[in-house]
């Protein structure tokens, strides 16, 4: 435990030389509060067995700031979701930009000779959340009894072995939001089990992304065909199901809170 706390440190100690601010605890989480002269909100940091790391972005800046995720010691694969806003990813040293916009995800090989960096814009707020793999640690953790998404994840850190540098941009997916949301309720308890219910919606988000990922890879899953503001649309359908699970809704009722058509 005194290990995990110290990674759990580690990272945010490392993110406040780009983020400045106070590294204090919040309802049983490790969390960085940002100071009022950079902008506001939190980062928060949960460090979890097996070299799993999840850490989330809830910030608005006042001016652009880059953010260098460290990877000194091991190769790491990063999870992205952008639950609000949008930010920018560069590789260290690399000229290329790719934007990541709401409701996207990515995955990310970095190392110690490719740093991966967050560019987040100033006025504008962003729900950020990355899940990251030590991928040595967490592949010398592996037993026989191991799940089907340790065994699907274990050939996905295998495949990156050859791959640093590496920036896989995902489509838009309204499941993994839906997920990060639960994460943003679950963050505000304190108990043991509230901690674990965390861990669980952590791993939910990782398997999603993995199986995102792998459907995409094998051109099993054509991208979406709807546009932005009709996913956007179907968000908010999604939180009027969640805040009204008595009403009988209907699929005539959807459509008409979200102006799209059925077959939409």
């Amino acid at each position: 435990m005194d290990k995990i706390k110290e990674i759990t440190i580690g990272v945010l100690r490392s993110l406040s030389q780009y983020l400045p601010g106070e590294i204090l605890q919040e309802n049983g989480i490790d969390i960085l509060k940002l100071d009022v002269s950079i902008g506001k909100g939190t980062v928060r940091c949960v460090c979890f067995d097996r070299g799993l790391v999840a850490i989330e972005f809830d910030v608005r800046l006042k001016k652009d700031r880059t953010i260098c995720f460290d990877a000194s010691q091991n190769d790491m694969i990063h999870f992205f979701y952008c639950l609000e806003g949008n930010c920018f990813h560069q590789f260290e040293g690399h000229n290329r930009i790719t934007k990541l916009e709401q409701m996207q995800t990515a995955v990310v090989s970095s190392g110690k000779d490719m740093l991966s960096k967050l560019v987040v814009r100033k006025g504008h707020p962003l729900i950020f959340n990355a899940i990251y793999i030590n991928k040595d640690i967490y592949l010398k953790k592996f037993h026989q009894n191991q799940g089907q998404t340790d065994v699907r994840l274990k050939e996905l850190l295998r495949s990156f072995e050859s791959k640093r540098g590496y920036f896989y941009t995902g489509s838009y997916n309204i499941t993994i939001g839906e997920l990060v949301k639960k994460l943003e309720e679950a963050k505000y308890a304190s108990s043991l089990s509230a901690l674990l219910h965390f861990e669980g919606i952590c791993h939910l988000i990782l398997a999603k992304q993995i199986e995102q990922f792998n459907a995409q890879e094998d051109e099993m899953e054509l991208p979406t065909t709807l546009l932005k503001r009709e996913i956007k649309s179907i968000e908010k359908v999604c939180d009027l199901i969640n805040e009204y699970p008595e009403q009988q809704h209907t699929i005539k009722s959807l459509c008409y809170e979200s102006t799209l058509s059925i077959s939409r």
